[in-house]
Parts: structure tokens; sequence; C-alpha cells
């Protein structure tokens, strides 16, 4: 939780009464109610002022992990923000896709093959290009010996249908190495 260390007090970056009118400083009471007001303010200055460390996993307060998890789609821990975070700029890609079959298989990603066509068409006629359809990409699993080979097409194919690019059909392959 945020708060003050110990007995070191809140001192507001920003003091209320550098910024009234000369004719106020006079005021006591007028003093006392911004000193009130810096005490009311400190804390909500100090957490805008560092948002930026609220938003890196690894600097963010374990009570704002929670939040963060949510906005990526991870569980919230550090590890797991971060390697959410790391994996969009992969995602949708073949690189992106052999990462996340390796990782729900629990395989090492040298044993998934994906075989993608990288042909894009285009053509001003609607119907030029309807001829040659693109071949699906491919996803070959292997699977060492001692592991359940059902148990883990499943887990690949859950894997592929989450990342998968939505125009994309891809075919899962599960073979033992």
């Amino acid at each position: 939780m945020r708060g003050p260390i110990g007995d070191v007090p809140f001192v507001s970056p920003r003091p209320l009464r550098s910024v009234v009118p000369g004719m106020l400083l006079d005021d006591d009471l007028f003093l006392a109610l911004c000193l009130a007001l810096d005490d009311l303010l400190t804390p909500a200055l100090a957490a805008v002022d560092c948002f930026p460390a609220y938003l890196d996993p690894l600097l963010a307060p374990d009570d704002f992990l929670a939040w963060l998890g949510a906005l990526v789609g991870a569980e919230p821990r550090r590890s797991s923000i971060v390697a959410a975070v790391a994996g969009y700029g992969d995602r949708g890609t073949a690189t992106g896709l052999r990462a996340s079959v390796a990782a729900a298989a629990g395989l090492d990603p040298s044993l998934v093959t994906v075989t993608d066509p990288g042909r894009v068409t285009w053509s001003r006629s609607p119907t030029a290009g309807a001829a040659t359809p693109a071949a699906p990409a491919r996803v070959v699993v292997g699977v060492p010996d001692d592991r359940d080979r059902a148990a883990c097409a499943e887990a690949v194919r859950a894997a592929v249908e989450a990342v998968r690019p939505v125009h994309c059909p891809v075919e899962v392959e599960v073979v033992t190495t």
C-alpha cells in the first residue's frame, strides 16, 4: 500500500502558498487552510508524478499488479505481465504462434514448426484472386515419446485458436519425436 514511510511526512512538491497572491500571505487562517490542503493533495500529486512507475510491472506497487495484469490479459504476477507485454509484438506472427504453442504444450520452442505460406494478393478485380486461394498455415508440434499425445494436441489447438490471425486458417498436427 502507498502512504508515508515511518515518521517521514509527505512534503508537497508544489505548496499552495507559493502560488497565492501576496496580499493573502498575511492571513494566518488562509495559510492554515493552504497547509491543510497541501496535506490532503500531496499523496495524489505524488501518485500522479510517479504514474510511469505504476505502469512498469517491475516497479509498480504490489496492490497495483492486479490492474496491470487485467490490462494486458495476464496473471497479476510481475513475470507474467512482462511476458504478456513482450509477446504482443509477435502476436499473429509465426514466431508468436510458435512461442504460444510451445508454452501451452510445455515444450521447447525448437520442437514446434510453423509453416507460414506468407502470401498476400491484391487486385482491382474482386474475382481475380479467388481462383488461387492461399494454403493454410501449418503448425507441426513434435511431442517427446513420454508425453500424452492427445492431451498435448488439445492444449495446442486451444493455444492456436487463441493467438492465430482471424483471417488465416491453421492446421495443427501433433507428431511423436
